[in-house]
């Protein structure tokens, strides 16, 4: 028998139409010169080796397959479980909650400190213009009254000229 698989084998090799179940249980030999054992299926799986997915038996429906027995120590070890990813969640949430607070109130805050800032910057600059309105203010007095001074001096030269001139 394993000569005529043997044979079998050789001949689907040399074909090049390899056939599984022609070669379970045979050693091959291929170009390179290695030695494949092909492995002998046991049983059921021997008889499946030829079938297609599609055809071979289906998986029982979650309704037929049998529950599994849980004993009173691995469900208390499930709520255990249970208690200690709850806990973690309401310790995480409450973190998370902890942290946008802080982050709301230190943009607040910057917020705040923006506006001062502003408004401070804002009191400098009309602080500033009105200096440089009142001494530019002060500079036109100062011109008016040198040109008024300026205007005297040279309607009294005028007049003493014209006093001088009436005495000749």
């Amino acid at each position: 028998a394993a000569a005529a698989k043997a044979a079998k084998a050789a001949k689907a090799q040399s074909t090049g139409n390899l056939d599984k179940s022609a070669l379970l249980g045979t050693s091959l030999t291929l170009s390179g010169g290695l030695v494949y054992l092909v492995a002998s299926n046991s049983g059921k799986e021997e008889e499946e080796v030829g079938r297609s997915a599609s055809r071979a038996r289906p998986r029982a429906p979650p309704s037929k397959r049998s529950k599994p027995v849980v004993t009173q120590s691995q469900a208390a070890m499930a709520r255990k479980v249970a208690a200690q990813r709850a806990k973690a969640e309401r310790e995480a949430k409450a973190k998370a909650k902890a942290q946008a607070k802080a982050k709301a109130q230190a943009q607040a805050a910057s917020e705040k400190a923006a506006k001062e800032r502003a408004a401070e910057a804002k009191a400098r600059a009309e602080k500033a213009a009105a200096e440089r309105e009142a001494k530019a203010k002060e500079r036109a007095a100062q011109v008016a009254k040198a040109a008024a001074e300026r205007e005297a001096k040279a309607k009294e030269r005028a007049e003493k000229a014209e006093a001088k001139a009436k005495e000749r």
